[in-house]
């Protein structure tokens, strides 16, 4: 099957949202994908069903109109009901079995700072960014119940506490993943 992309209006009422998606979409997310599309343009068009119902992009979509686009880029398709609902889930969930390789991604970053390139519109917050550059800091190291160690990232805990209560907060953190099962260790 093949598909052609096409450019179309925005402002027209032609594309649909699916009213159904399961997916959230959090002003955060809309905010920078915006800064996504503001500095590499609009590289990944929207799947649309033949009545222009929105199958994959919904993001996007709204970050265009967050932007004030005019027109959008689309794939239109003639994927079954089914399938279609079938894509919209998978699209959203597939991208979640993926992993960081953090020293690969510790260098890329490094090499994008060193060329004066504005690294907020890869979509890290500033934790995030200083744990892949600078490595992880926690004294805390969290694995799954049956020994399977946790993406760090994905691990990362902000907890903010004034320093006369830094102990008790930490011991009230291992008490509580204690009581959930969940193992680790203090460095």
């Amino acid at each position: 099957m093949q598909s052609k992309m096409e450019w179309i209006e925005l402002d027209d009422n032609l594309v649909k949202m699916y009213e159904e998606n399961p997916r959230i979409i959090e002003p955060d997310t809309i905010n920078a994908v915006a800064k996504s599309i503001k500095k590499f343009g609009f590289q990944q068009p929207i799947v649309l069903n033949k009545d222009n119902v929105i199958i994959v992009g919904h993001t996007r979509v709204l970050a265009a109109v967050k932007l004030g686009l005019k027109k959008i880029p689309v794939i239109k398709t003639d994927l079954s009901e089914a399938d279609a609902k079938a894509y919209r889930i998978a699209d959203n969930k597939l991208h979640e079995h993926g992993r960081w390789n953090y020293e690969l991604l510790g260098y890329e970053i490094s090499d994008l700072k060193e060329m004066n390139f504005d690294i907020d519109v890869l979509g890290f917050d500033e934790s995030e960014l200083q744990f892949i550059t600078d490595g992880w800091n926690s004294n805390i190291d969290v694995s799954t119940k049956d020994g399977e160690s946790l993406d760090p990232l994905q691990s990362l805990l902000k907890i903010e506490v004034q320093q006369d209560v830094k102990d008790k907060a930490l011991e009230l953190i291992k008490e509580t993943l204690d009581k959930s099962g969940v193992e680790y260790s203090v460095k």
